[in-house]
């Protein structure tokens, strides 16, 4: 999985003028804990990640921006395990986690005080108020404003980066890459992302 900030800044590419719930709705997913119930939550046990997807996509209106937001925040999660993920653990063995995790956060940390909208769409997805998405199509079974509030306060203090394993370029090629995936998938039953 991406960071956070990755996961906005991507939001941001798809919607620019997307509302709070769908900024939040693309943060949410991650308010869930512990890892083994998360690893469920994102559908990465499940054998067909893309069927899975698409089912939760059907269960979603069109108009429920917080619940859309979550369906783009798995969708870019299951092309991110696939690809930088996938070559970072390859690349660094058995040892992978905590260095991804470093290098992740300091991505994250870099577009958070390099790419202007950001730090707005953070302030944004923390003022939403749990009852604007209570009655969504989709619940995420977490502290969703604890972790947006814990995120944003560490985004704030810290300033580091950029990642050498996703440098800028590498977040924004991601990004780009992901909206347009989305896009397709979104209008194609058939569309299917192969790995």
């Amino acid at each position: 999985m991406p960071s956070l900030t990755i996961h906005l800044f991507t939001g941001n590419k798809l919607r620019p003028n997307g509302s709070q719930l769908f900024f939040l709705g693309c943060l949410a997913p991650d308010a869930v804990t512990p890892r083994e119930i998360k690893e469920h939550a994102h559908l990465r046990d499940c054998e067909d990640r893309n069927a899975e997807l698409r089912k939760l996509e059907k269960t979603i209106p069109e108009d429920d921006d917080y619940a859309n937001g979550v369906l783009f925040h798995l969708f870019c999660d299951y092309i991110w395990d696939n690809t930088a993920l996938k070559s970072y653990k390859e690349s660094h063995g058995d040892g992978w986690y905590y260095s991804y995790r470093d290098e992740i956060y300091l991505a994250g940390s870099y577009i958070y005080h390099h790419e202007p909208r950001i730090a707005e769409l953070w302030e944004l997805a923390e003022s939403c108020p749990p009852e604007s998405y209570a009655d969504s199509s989709y619940t995420v079974e977490g502290d969703v404003p604890k972790l947006i509030s814990h995120h944003r306060k560490w985004h704030i203090e810290n300033n580091i980066g950029p990642s050498s394993a996703y440098p800028p370029e590498y977040v924004e090629d991601f990004a780009e890459f992901a909206v347009s995936s989305f896009k397709k998938w979104k209008s194609s039953e058939s569309y299917t992302l192969f790995f």
